[in-house]
C-alpha cells in the first residue's frame, strides 16, 4: 500500500508542476466567456464565471489509463477534488483536496499545502505539463 501512496504523491506532485497553456476549444471567438487569446486568458472568466472560481470545462472525471492501472483525477462543484489510484480494477488509494482556478491556473491544496498549476483542456483531454514532461487524462464518465 505504501508503494502505491508513494506512486500517487509523484502523480500528484507531477500534476501540481505544470508549465502554460490554455484551456478551451480551438476558435474561442464568439463564444460566451472567449477572447481573442484562448480560454482562460485576460481574466475573462473571472468577470463572467458564476461559478466562483471553478472553471466549469475542468468539473468531472478525468482519466489517465495504464495497462495494469489507472488513475482518475475528479473536480467537484463545491471546489473539492479527488485522486484515485486503480491497479487491476481495484481502488488502492484516494487523495481529497481542495481547488482554485483563476484564468488557466489551477491551485490544489491538500493538509493545508497548496500548489499551482496551469492546464490546458482541448476537447475531452485535460493535458499538464511539468517542465519538459506532459501528463494527459480523458474525460470520463463513470
Amino acid at each position: 500500500m505504501k508503494k502505491y501512496e508513494s506512486f500517487l504523491l509523484y502523480i500528484l506532485i507531477t500534476i501540481l508542476l505544470f508549465g502554460c497553456s490554455h484551456w478551451g476549444g480551438d476558435t474561442p471567438l464568439g463564444i460566451t466567456g472567449g477572447s481573442e487569446e484562448g480560454y482562460g486568458q485576460s481574466g475573462d472568466l473571472n468577470s463572467q464565471n458564476p461559478f466562483n472560481n471553478i472553471n466549469p470545462y475542468l468539473l468531472g472525471s478525468w482519466i489517465r489509463p495504464g495497462l495494469h492501472n489507472y488513475i482518475i483525477l475528479t473536480f467537484f462543484l463545491n471546489g473539492t477534488y479527488t485522486l484515485e489510484y486503480y491497479y487491476n480494477n481495484s481502488l488502492e488509494s484516494r487523495i481529497k483536496g481542495t481547488y482554485h482556478v483563476s484564468g488557466n491556473t489551477l491551485t490544489m491544496t491538500i493538509n493545508g499545502n497548496s500548489d499551482v498549476a496551469t492546464y490546458m483542456i482541448r476537447d475531452d483531454s485535460l493535458t499538464i505539463y511539468a517542465g519538459d514532461e506532459s501528463v494527459t487524462y480523458l474525460r470520463f464518465t463513470r
